[in-house]
């Protein structure tokens, strides 16, 4: 009886391997909460043989939480199972999965319904960041939900690389503590930073690897500092910002992937608009903003190369989005789309703009403009008496003006490139049309 026993906590251990990638050591028996006492846990493999230790005093331990328990000791496991339970407690728990058997998975979810840590977690791997990332994976079948909540009385120390996993859109991991440490911090899934958690001593990036992230820090700065390195963008994925100022580093768009940025909320402080890896024009970056947003800031982009990756901007107004003077090159401009538009310019206080937008009337009288593109001379034909022709740079430089003889313009000085013509007439309307000269 004995012998069939064991042998079916063992078949149980394999299935562990299989399904979750780690085997758990020890599971709580329901006794008593308190992590620190040893007639609380069993032995995972043989509870008849194995002695009853406390988990933790290993590294390469993994406990099993099948039901609540207080973490009254200061431990170190290789990683820990899930079971929708609650870890509370005021002692800390570091995590390093490069003790004993190598492997990814940290703290995996294996049940249905929700699991809340609220003790302090750090991140350490023996073997360092490079070796393996310390994954939080939820995982789950479609149509199940899952949840891993860090409460506020938790806290995430990244000292070496994480991840937060999610199988499916019906799990989520939700942050309600504070994130810090200076190794990079993978987003897998569906993973929101709710109102209390505050990231202001991350010094590292956050990498997006799919799924959607929201961001609700109410902290300025809250979800990325202006400390942190950036926000990578590694694949498909949409970052969500809710809360004011939440967001002070850049973006770097990796080759072939779509990337969604929703801006609910004014964001003055944001960093580098980037594509990275030797992207091409597969590599998309769509800013979707709320109607309610007034105040929207890049910084100086324009040493950056975006390698033909492009920008489509959803719910743009002039004088919403400042990237500088300059912050802008001519090529970057061109890649820039706003509500199916393109000419996008800069004006001489650094906001983007789209000229069209700009004028008093759109097409307030009838006109026409030919050869476009154009090498030398461009005709121009108009219903109403025209005072001035205006030629500007999509930076938003005049490079062209005339005041006299009207019905053309020699455009044979410029460099190739888009531009913006102006049309102003004696009545003081305008009209703009975008030209290619080639």
């Amino acid at each position: 009886m004995k012998k069939n026993y064991n042998l079916l906590l063992l078949l149980t251990a394999f299935v562990s391997v299989m399904a979750f990638g780690q085997t758990a050591t020890h599971k709580t028996n329901g006794v008593g909460t308190s992590w620190n006492t040893a007639a609380n846990w069993i032995s995972v493999t043989d509870p008849v043989a194995d002695p009853v230790t406390v988990p933790g005093t290993s590294a390469s331990d993994i406990p099993q939480l099948t039901h609540d328990m207080t973490l009254d000791i200061d431990a170190a496991v290789k990683g820990l199972v899930l079971k929708g339970n609650t870890l509370s407690g005021t002692n800390t728990l570091t995590i390093d999965v490069n003790s004993g058997t190598n492997s990814n998975d940290a703290v995996v979810m294996s049940a249905n319904g929700t699991t809340t840590i609220g003790v302090p977690i750090v991140i350490n791997n023996s073997g360092g960041s490079a070796t393996k990332k310390a994954r939080f994976t939820i995982n789950n079948k479609a149509g199940n939900s899952r949840k891993i909540i860090f409460n506020a009385d938790a806290s995430i120390t990244v000292t070496t690389g994480a991840e937060l996993i999610t199988s499916s859109s019906d799990d989520t991991i939700v942050i309600r503590c504070n994130v810090s440490g200076g190794a990079s911090l993978l987003l897998d899934g569906y993973v929101t930073f709710a109102i209390a958690s505050d990231n202001t001593g991350f010094t590292s990036s956050f990498q997006a690897i799919s799924g959607a992230v929201i961001a609700n820090n109410e902290t300025l700065g809250g979800f990325l500092p202006a400390t942190a390195t950036k926000y990578q963008v590694n694949g498909t994925s949409s970052l969500s910002l809710n809360k004011v100022d939440i967001m002070r580093t850049g973006y770097n768009v990796v080759d072939g992937v779509v990337f969604t940025l929703n801006i609910n909320a004014n964001q003055p402080s944001m960093g580098v608009i980037d594509f990275a890896n030797g992207a091409t024009a597969s590599a998309i970056y769509n800013i979707v903003i709320d109607p309610a947003v007034t105040n929207i800031g890049f910084a100086d982009s324009s040493t950056k190369s975006w390698d033909g990756g492009v920008v489509n901007i959803t719910g743009f107004k002039n004088k919403l989005i400042k990237v500088g003077v300059g912050g802008l090159t001519e090529d970057q401009l061109a890649a820039i789309t706003a509500d199916g538009q393109t000419g996008i310019t800069i004006d001489t206080q650094g906001f983007l703009n789209n000229p069209i937008l700009s004028t008093k009337t759109q097409d307030a009288f009838k006109f026409s403009v030919y050869p476009n593109p154009v090498s030398n001379t461009l005709n121009i034909n108009s219903k109403e008496v025209l005072s001035s022709v205006k030629v500007y740079s999509l930076l938003g430089k005049r490079v062209l003006q005339l005041t006299n003889n009207l019905e053309s313009i020699n455009v044979s000085s410029l460099s190739n490139g888009v531009y913006i013509l102006k049309l102003e007439a004696r009545n003081g309307a305008s009209v703009t049309r975008r030209i290619v000269k080639q």
